[in-house]
């Protein structure tokens, strides 16, 4: 008897609104429960995630939002799930994905839930290694596995549960289920005491290489979970795989919220550039694209500047910023190609008459003052739609709270997009930090979607510019 038919298996795939496990919500779950090879209980149902459908997922799945609303919420499925996951090794494609979704599922239910992982496409690669891919699509070509309703939970379930059904005919099987179960994926220089010691809760952690250098700054709500994931991943890049071998150490700093985590890995990725980091972002003037004071016989004008800061109630208001030249040229360009904007009043060309794009009829002719203006600006407006540089929504500053406990707690006082000062309280002892306003670009983003969600918006606490003086000088007294 193959070692698959001694275990139970949940083997569980679920359609989603997005791929973020703690924001986003399972519209659809399909769990196959397999016992001594056997199917002994199923769900194949849609769930109504109490939140926006976007569209690209319906184009995939074919789900439209109407047809959830009337779905029951996953509260309603909950003691269904939880008997069919109860006791069994939790079995999916690119299982890390399914898992956190249903962990954070039932986690809102007040469940708490830990299971071993059987990654299929783990499997896959360990059981045909000379195959390139090893995705649903190229097993079901493979075997030659019948799935009606592709992207659907209970059909690449039902596939799922195929391929295991190949797979344990294997000679091999048992050795490359048993690795996959068991097998530890620390680097060598790690140990599991020195992951234990990491909080699981928010903060930032450090990976070093043998030199003592800094390899990659990261953050988290959950620290020691967000480092166990980096070296239990399936390594699908090169600098991935990489960036495991070379950590020897693992190094957190403990925040008292996701917004202090935040601000502090911006704020450690520029002060040491990390090689794996991403985004490697110096401190360096800003590029921006600015809207010029008035346009030439109504049409709006743009032009590329180099800033130091950011005046979002300037008349020449910031439409966009960017990391370089170069990127802000090639966005304009996209834009004179997409919408018909006039490359010379974006500033990329000079000259008088017909610019040369509108020659070869690619500008709509602002140019030759031949579009409507009214038109050609409500264009302009949608190309700066998303990166425009938003107004600051409060009539002065703000202060935001995290608590890292009931005695302890990190604020944080934002003026105009900027941070001015930050103010650490203990029992024993409060620390204030004053900033000098600098627009940086990468908290605007940060700020922005915390000021944004609706969730942490609560938090926040107008205070006026004379009540933050007088809080500073009492601080600074104490």
């Amino acid at each position: 008897m193959a070692l698959l038919d001694e275990k139970i298996l949940a083997i569980v795939d679920v359609e989603t609104t997005g791929a973020s496990p703690v924001h986003d919500r399972v519209i659809e779950i399909g769990i196959i429960r397999v016992e001594n090879g056997r199917i002994t209980g199923s769900i194949n149902t849609l769930l109504n995630p109490e939140q926006h459908l976007p569209p690209f997922i319906t184009r995939v799945t074919g789900i439209e939002e109407d047809s959830l609303r009337g779905a029951p919420v996953f509260e309603g499925v909950r003691e269904q799930v939880e008997k069919l996951l109860e006791g069994a090794i939790f079995v999916a494609h690119n299982a890390r994905f399914d898992y956190g979704f249903i962990k954070n599922e039932l986690k809102r239910s007040g469940v708490s839930y830990n299971a071993k992982c059987l990654c299929t496409v783990r499997l896959s690669r360990k059981l045909y290694p000379s195959e390139k891919s090893h995705n649903l699509d190229a097993l079901i070509e493979r075997h030659g596995f019948s799935c009606e309703n592709r992207h659907r939970a209970y059909d690449d379930a039902r596939v799922l549960y195929d391929f295991l059904d190949i797979a344990k005919k294997r000679s091999d099987i048992d050795e490359h289920v048993k690795s996959l179960l068991s097998e530890s994926t620390l680097p060598q220089f790690l140990n599991e005491r020195s992951i234990k010691s990491l909080p699981e809760g928010p903060g930032v952690y450090i990976f070093y290489g043998p030199e003592d250098e800094v390899l990659y700054v990261g953050k988290s709500k959950n620290v020691r979970y967000r480092v166990l994931s980096h070296f239990s991943s399936d390594h699908a890049s090169q600098k991935e795989m990489n960036l495991c071998q070379q950590t020897v150490r693992v190094e957190a700093r403990e925040t008292a919220g996701e917004l202090g985590a935040l601000l502090l890995e911006s704020e450690l990725v520029k002060d040491w550039m990390p090689l794996y980091n991403r985004q490697l972002r110096k401190r360096s003037d800003l590029v921006a694209v600015r809207l010029m004071p008035a346009g030439r016989h109504g049409y709006p004008e743009a032009r590329i500047e180099r800033i130091q800061t950011v005046d979002t109630e300037s008349q020449r208001e910031v439409l966009g910023i960017f990391r370089t030249v170069a990127q802000a040229r090639s966005f304009l360009r996209a834009a004179v190609n997409e919408y018909g904007l006039c490359p010379r009043l974006l500033g990329l060309e000079k000259g008088k008459g017909a610019c040369f794009s509108h020659q070869i009829q690619v500008c709509s002719g602002a140019c030759v003052e031949k579009p409507d203006p009214e038109e050609y600006a409500q264009a302009f407006k949608q190309v700066f739609k998303a990166r425009r540089v938003r107004s600051w929504p409060f009539p002065g500053p703000i202060l935001i709270e995290e608590k890292l406990d009931s005695e302890a707690s990190h604020s944080f006082v934002l003026d105009n997009w900027c941070l001015v000062a930050d103010v650490r309280s203990e029992p024993d002892n409060t620390v204030v930090v004053t900033h000098s306003p600098r627009f940086d670009y990468d908290a605007y983003k940060i700020f922005y979607r915390y000021i944004k969600d609706p969730l942490t918006r609560r938090r926040i606490k107008k205070i006026t510019r004379k009540e933050l003086a007088q809080s500073l000088r009492l601080y600074e007294s104490a």
